[in-house]
């Protein structure tokens, strides 16, 4: 039999919250060591999707007969042959809906698609299977994926963990509304306009949009990429040491970024960082651009408040040579712009004719700002912004009309009565996106007011994956210095 160390977890007082908020890397020790069972811990997470999700709906595909077949095969592998099967060993988690998990339904919550069964797992799942991860489930999407909020007619509505009458993002809303409440302890999502790192900061966890094609994907776009949710940044480094290409090269920064990218995971638990040796630009406003509101510009203040009194050198005035105009997409003579091409690309993905030469020069030429930014003389080691222009908001569920994915006339309507353009959200995540940049979320705090997860985004250059994971979790240290709240309602 396994150990007993799940008594010091809360498992022998039946308050299963301690063990179900560990970090993933924690629990995947655990496990490799024997001292926890992975059909145990699958158990102790099945009895909370049943006992908690029911007002939340995040887990929306069950699959517990084959996880629990897979938990005990893999727990006989430790305990009988002494195998583990890799550093996900036995541990228990769910994967977006619109993901291919065989024989498990893939639908993006179109009921066009309400048969569709998958016969084969994407490259993605399969690497997670491989590391030993037990997949019991599959969580929800807004309609073709394609929303900040989470519903559709297949599944229902997501709440968000910390207000179930708020949005939990999307389109990634029922993976990040999971982990924050503490159902799976790792998941699995995409992002192609901010639909890992929205639904992560609207819940106050940690989201990574990789550097594009780092991780193997088969999304429907062309800028679509894979990344996990966690509620730490460690977790996040070790999915993406199990998810990412082999033998993968990546142009790396000059100076610290290039030395602190090959951190491994282990490093990350150092209680030292020195934030001396980091030079940040901080972006968080521009002509023509949605402006953010205040308890995200408050949150950020705060945020860089805090890095200057650790050590780290700020430049609030640096960003990439892409004007406003551009940015926003204004004068079409004055060339294709951020907003615009990213528009246009997507359009092009979904069958729309588009001058694509035109558009991929756009592309192209974004990409090369960034390049130019980050290999400056005075290059940064990454970029601080929004993740969006505002926290969670007050969930709109009126049903689009026939043949799109959101109503036409929806306004974004916040906490304090005012409304703005749904569109605003665009901005923020799609800076990094179209460029095809790694982009973690990283929750900072919560609102004053309303007491919902508030948080900040860190850009860097391709490939600096791994570094920017490891600037988050020394930011997390800083910023929760008694460790991450979980929502009151799953605690």
């Amino acid at each position: 039999t396994f150990g007993c160390h799940t008594k010091g977890l809360g498992m022998s007082t039946g308050n299963d919250a301690p063990l179900a908020f560990t970090s993933a890397h924690e629990l995947c020790s655990l496990l490799r060591a024997g001292r926890l069972g992975s059909a145990e811990l699958l158990e102790m997470f099945i009895k909370r999707v049943e006992r908690l999700d029911g007002t939340l709906n995040a887990v929306v595909v069950r699959d517990y007969q084959r996880a629990r077949s897979r938990a005990r095969e893999l727990d006989e592998m430790l305990l009988v042959h002494g195998e583990v099967k890799g550093v996900l060993h036995g541990l228990p988690m769910t994967v977006k809906e619109e993901l291919q998990v065989a024989g498990l339904s893939c639908t993006s919550g179109d009921p066009e698609y309400a048969s569709v069964v998958s016969h084969t797992s994407c490259e993605a799942v399969l690497r997670l299977e491989a590391a030993g991860a037990v997949i019991f489930g599959k969580t929800n999407v807004p309609l073709g994926c394609l929303d900040w909020q989470t519903y559709n007619p297949i599944y229902g509505a997501t709440g968000n963990p910390w207000d179930l009458t708020h949005s939990p993002g999307g389109s990634s809303g029922g993976s990040a509304a999971a982990v924050a409440a503490g159902l799976s302890p790792l998941e699995l999502g995409g992002d192609v306009a901010g639909s890992i790192r929205v639904p992560a900061s609207f819940c106050g966890v940690v989201g990574l949009a990789p550097t594009h094609e780092r991780i193997p994907c088969r999304g429907p776009h062309s800028m679509v990429v894979y990344g996990p949710l966690a509620r730490s940044a460690a977790d996040c480094a070790l999915a993406l040491s199990v998810l990412e290409a082999p033998c993968c090269q990546f142009a790396m920064p000059p100076g610290t970024a290039t030395t602190m990218a090959s951190v491994a995971l282990e490093s990350m638990q150092d209680a030292q960082f020195d934030w001396k040796q980091v030079r940040l630009a901080v972006w968080t406003c521009q002509e023509g651009a949605p402006v953010v509101d205040d308890d995200i510009r408050l949150a950020i203040s705060s945020v860089v408040d805090t890095l200057r009194e650790a050590g780290a050198m700020i430049d609030e005035e640096a960003r990439p040579a892409l004007d406003g105009e551009n940015l926003r997409g204004g004068n079409p003579g004055a060339g294709v712009g951020c907003a615009r091409a990213y528009q246009g690309l997507l359009a092009h993905c979904n069958g729309i004719e588009q001058p694509a030469a035109i558009l991929l020069e756009a592309r192209a030429s974004i990409q090369d700002a960034w390049c130019q930014f980050f290999k400056a003389e005075a290059s940064f080691d990454a970029v601080l912004l929004p993740v969006t222009v505002s926290p969670a908001f007050p969930s709109d569920l009126r049903p689009p009309p026939a043949n799109a994915f959101i109503p036409a006339d929806r306004m974004m309507k916040l906490d304090d009565g005012s409304q703005r353009p749904y569109g605003d959200h665009y901005f923020w995540p799609h800076l990094s996106i179209i460029a095809g940049l790694p982009a973690v979320a990283v929750p900072t705090g919560l609102t004053p007011s309303s007491q919902l997860p508030v948080g900040v985004q860190l850009v860097g250059p391709s490939g600096s994956d791994k570094y920017i994971l490891q600037l988050a979790h020394a930011l997390m240290n800083l910023c929760w210095t008694e460790g991450v709240l979980p929502p009151p309602q799953f605690s």
